[in-house]
């Protein structure tokens, strides 16, 4: 994510913006079933240094900034009812959180599933499908290298990853600094 109209992960949002500091919300906040919110915090410190003052310990006119960043998984995570059924998978997390240039995500399987774990970018795209199979019960990981599915490195960037698992949906954010 950044404020250059050039990039790929361009937000208008961050166009006035020098942000030197990113903290994403812990959750996604649910929107619908296929609709999430994340919110962002900047400190917009007009500068590129580390720091929301000068070494002189002036304040250089940053300012503390807010955004919120919508993302839409396509599937509907909701049974033929309309009810969400109970969880078969437990999404663990990730480590390490924020990664460089990889990051192990834990997840563990009450009883054998086919299970999915895709990775979005904040556009909800579909960046990466790291597993896609059945699994038996226990405690497992996927790995994730920062790349697409066409083998290319993503950009840094807050990016989501989605575990589903016979009508049941998890979600989690990440964080990819280079």
């Amino acid at each position: 994510m950044n404020a250059n109209p050039n990039d790929e992960n361009y937000y208008a949002e961050l166009a006035d913006m020098i942000p030197s500091y990113v903290n994403v919300g812990d959750e996604i906040k649910v929107i619908d079933d296929t609709h999430g919110q994340v919110d962002l915090f900047f400190l917009d410190d007009n500068s590129y240094g580390p720091y929301a003052s000068s070494q002189q310990g002036l304040n250089n006119g940053g300012t503390l900034k807010y955004a919120s960043i919508k993302v839409e998984f396509p599937e509907n995570t909701s049974n033929e009812a309309g009810e969400v059924a109970p969880l078969n998978v437990t999404l663990k997390g990730n480590y390490p959180n924020p990664f460089n240039p990889e990051t192990t995500i834990q997840y563990s399987v009450k009883e054998t599933a086919n299970v999915k774990i895709d990775v979005y970018n904040t556009k909800g795209q579909k960046v990466k499908t790291l597993v896609n199979e059945q699994k038996v019960a226990g405690d497992h990981t996927a790995l994730w290298q920062g790349k697409d599915d066409s083998g290319n490195d993503v950009a840094s960037g807050v990016y989501f990853y989605r575990l589903t698992s016979q009508n049941n949906t998890t979600a989690k954010k990440m964080l990819l600094i280079k």
